[in-house]
């Protein structure tokens, strides 16, 4: 366990996670990252990351007529566009290339001298009720709700806290603008966020409510989380310890194979997407790049740090991206920072596909070594979570042994750490946004005639009076 306050720590803090393009300033190095000295006696250099035969190399004059690819994830790291008041803190933006990047990765040839292309089984049954969940009798509106303060703002609109007008219980209200989302191509990220939420149901991923849309917008409502992003309890304490790093790491570790038993890809795993409930419990957030998968997909998205090298190669990969993701946030929870450290896009690629990574003996214990390095396997068919035992090569390797998973999946397992939140609608734990002097949201589509609670009722309802041709039908 770590106090809920480091005051040693806590003059140290830093805004180490620039967003990309950005880059460090000369005095700070990325993301605050610990130096790879290779004079500093405490590196371990005899246990070096999983070699790799036929090394991968990126051309040398690639991006060169381009910046990198810009973030334009709707739904990813809803990072401060307008300056905050207080807590400035700079979120990793995730990535999603259009076809014209897409298309200088492929020319770029990244590919293993020995592996053949994934595939798995495509005629698993169908899981049952997946889609198929009903959210309520009528439409939510804006009339519902009370809006209370931005707790988050993005590239494509903002976070609110709202409170239901009935009920008074508090919400998160994600109002993304539809001419920024089709402006990014990035209407289909948006309808899979709603489409997945809308099928799944545990206790460590985030709750949606409903979905409804005005002239100018559209609205996710799902359960406010008031404990905050794992990534500021991150920073504020530099790393975790491996106790404090393996409690959130089996919570994330029982989400990632729910989504996968229902055949989705995450595909965006980091501290920044993990939100701590008044308990102190995770619950996976952000779903935007989250896909539908029984085969494998193209889409080449994510947070760079946290890239799998079958992403970067784009010569298409599975659900097993998401366990190379995995073992980069346990790195990142115990050391402080991601494993692949450099001050452009093309060098850290470069670095994911050498994956040459050092481990230092002072902050990391035998089985958290040799776990990460059957995680961080190049190769997709050799990495854990991917093999013939799937998930269990990971619950039941030496590192999770202390960890009771009937337990944790209960709630019955403390926490390492409390958030103080005082009430429900405490937004404490997220930073101050100035507000916008009007509400910028136009005249409402949909049925605001429903209790904003009920989720008792038939589907079949038709959910507004767009036509088929409406990208946002939907919602």
């Amino acid at each position: 366990m770590f106090p809920k306050q480091v005051d040693s720590l806590s003059n140290q803090l830093s805004s180490t996670r620039p967003c990309i393009p950005s880059m460090p300033t000369p005095d700070q190095s990325p993301r605050g990252s610990l130096p790879h000295d290779a004079q500093d006696p405490s590196v371990d250099k005899g246990r070096p990351g999983t070699p790799i035969e036929g090394k991968s190399s990126l051309p040398s004059d690639f991006f060169a007529h381009s910046s990198p690819p810009l973030p334009i994830s709707p739904l990813s790291s809803f990072r401060a566009q307008d300056t905050p008041t207080t807590e400035s803190r700079h979120h990793r933006r995730s990535i999603s290339m259009d076809r014209d990047i897409r298309k200088k990765l492929q020319q770029m040839k990244m590919t293993s001298t020995d592996e053949p292309p994934q595939t798995i089984d495509t005629n698993k049954a169908k899981r049952a009720n997946s889609m198929q969940k009903p959210l309520g009798r009528h439409k939510l509106s804006l009339n519902n709700f009370i809006l209370e303060k931005t707790v988050g703002t993005g590239s494509f609109g903002r976070v609110h806290l709202a409170q239901g007008r009935t009920t008074g219980r508090f919400y998160a209200i994600k109002a993304l603008r539809k001419q920024e989302l089709v402006d990014k191509r990035q209407v289909e990220h948006a309808n899979n966020e709603r489409v997945i939420l809308r099928s799944v149901d545990h206790p460590f991923v985030v709750k949606l409510w409903d979905t409804f849309q005005d002239d100018g917008h559209v609205f996710f409502v799902m359960d406010y989380v008031p404990g905050g992003e794992l990534f500021r309890i991150l920073r504020k304490n530099k790393s975790f310890s491996e106790s404090a790093a393996r409690f959130y790491a089996a919570e994330v570790l029982l989400a990632i194979d729910y989504l996968h038993r229902l055949d989705i890809a995450y595909r965006d795993i980091k501290p920044e997407n993990i939100l701590l409930d008044a308990q102190g419990h995770i619950k996976l957030a952000d779903f935007g790049f989250s896909k539908k998968m029984t085969d494998i997909t193209w889409t080449v998205c994510g947070t760079p740090d946290y890239l799998a090298p079958e992403i970067i190669r784009s010569q298409g990969y599975t659900k097993a991206v998401d366990w190379w993701s995995f073992g980069v946030l346990i790195y990142e929870m115990v050391m402080g920072q991601a494993p692949f450290q450099a001050e452009n896009p093309v060098d850290k690629y470069q670095m994911i596909l050498d994956c040459n990574i050092t481990f230092l003996p002072n902050k990391m214990s035998d089985d958290l070594v040799d776990l990460l390095q059957h995680l961080l396997k190049v190769k997709p068919t050799e990495r854990f979570g991917n093999l013939k035992n799937g998930v269990d090569d990971i619950k039941y390797h030496p590192w999770f042994k202390k960890i009771d998973f009937a337990k944790l999946a209960k709630g019955q397992i403390k926490p390492p750490y409390i958030p103080d939140v005082k009430h429900a609608g405490d937004s404490s734990c997220f930073q101050t946004y100035a507000e916008p002097p009007t509400t910028p949201y136009g005249s409402i589509l949909g049925d605001n005639t429903d209790d904003d609670d009920d989720d008792r009722v038939d589907d079949t309802v038709p959910q507004n009076s767009t036509t088929d041709v409406d990208p946002f039908s939907g919602f």
